[in-house]
């Protein structure tokens, strides 16, 4: 008996240890890869003038979302193969940034212009390395298209309620999650490329809906950290709708001190908070059946943990503060 438990626990620690050394093992291997399209960046933004904006010069990617996330859901696949959508991603992240600055016009003149031009430059870019990989009749063409058209919609709707085309009033909590969903809805783009290349769709609806629940979930998390700003500039969100009753918001500091009490003290953010929360359970539900599913690490969990760490910041302070006024 002893000996089969003292057997037992060397298994235990063997299995822990070669579990250690995988994870060590892809963890190089990913970096080795980040550092190969760091380089090949570098090659694609030297046939541009100097002022086009490149990932190396405007850091920033669909981190949460890149293709390696997803690779122990495709498991015949190789992060080699994955490569070139490694490339897209880097580059559409970046692009789809500096698009979102032109339309929420937060750059001066030159800025804009140097921003679109350089969105233009990295989109070339990428659809030259999508056409490489997908033939133009592919299902991969379709789903990109129709998360596109997804983003396109978002932005759109978004803007008529910015500028008072669409009254505040039809600005539902449904709305504001479909939205919040959509705005990144290219980021179901690497599910969608890694589908195509493994020639398996089975887990397409799957992984949609997880990576969808995520975004939501993000959105709101960016919301909560942006209200002032989106208060100022009109842009609508789940959490103002709570809120505010009608635009345009007349941004005073008295105004931003009753908004303010009533975010945290009229449980509005407990509210939202809540509802990112039961977005990434759906999406740990959704993936749940996919072992060492690295996304759900990195996206997923690491967004639950911040958000309930807020969470129990924002009820200290309110109680500190209820407190001290009661004294």
């Amino acid at each position: 008996m002893q000996f089969k438990i003292i057997n037992s626990v060397v298994m235990t620690a063997n299995s822990k240890n070669q579990k250690y050394l995988t994870e060590q093992m892809i963890l190089r291997e990913t970096q080795e890869e980040f550092a190969k399209i760091e380089e090949e960046l570098r090659g694609l933004s030297d046939n541009w003038h100097e002022y086009i904006v490149f990932p190396r010069d405007f850091d920033f990617s669909l981190t949460g979302y890149g293709p390696d996330l997803f690779l122990a859901a495709f498991p015949s696949l190789s992060l080699t193969e994955i490569h070139p959508l490694m490339v897209v991603v880097k580059l559409f992240g970046t692009s789809m940034v500096l698009c979102d600055g032109i339309i929420d016009r937060t750059n001066e003149a030159w800025m804009t212009t140097k921003y679109a031009l350089s969105f233009q430059a990295m989109q070339l870019e990428a659809y030259s390395i999508l056409y490489s990989l997908f033939p133009a009749n592919s299902q991969f063409w379709e789903l990109f298209r129709s998360y596109y058209r997804e983003y396109v919609d978002a932005c759109i709707t978004e803007q008529k309620f910015a500028s008072g085309e669409l009254p505040f009033s039809e600005y539902t909590e449904t709305l504001a999650l479909e939205i919040g969903a959509n705005k990144s809805a290219l980021a179901k783009t690497s599910v969608a490329a890694l589908i195509e290349l493994a020639g398996d769709d089975s887990l397409l609806a799957s992984l949609s809906e997880a990576v969808k629940q995520d975004l939501i979930a993000c959105q709101i998390w960016d919301d909560i950290q942006d209200w002032k700003e989106d208060l100022q500039s009109g842009t609508p969100s789940l959490l103002l709708s709570r809120v505010v009753e009608e635009w345009p918001v007349k941004c005073d500091e008295r105004v931003l001190k009753n908004l303010t009490r009533k975010i945290f003290y009229g449980g509005h953010i407990n509210y939202v908070i809540e509802a990112a929360c039961q977005c990434l359970d759906r999406a740990k539900e959704l993936t749940k059946d996919i072992p060492q599913l690295a996304w759900r690490t990195v996206a997923v969990e690491k967004l639950e943990t911040e958000l309930k760490s807020l969470s129990i910041d924002i009820a200290k302070i309110c109680h500190k503060n209820i407190e001290s006024l009661q004294k």
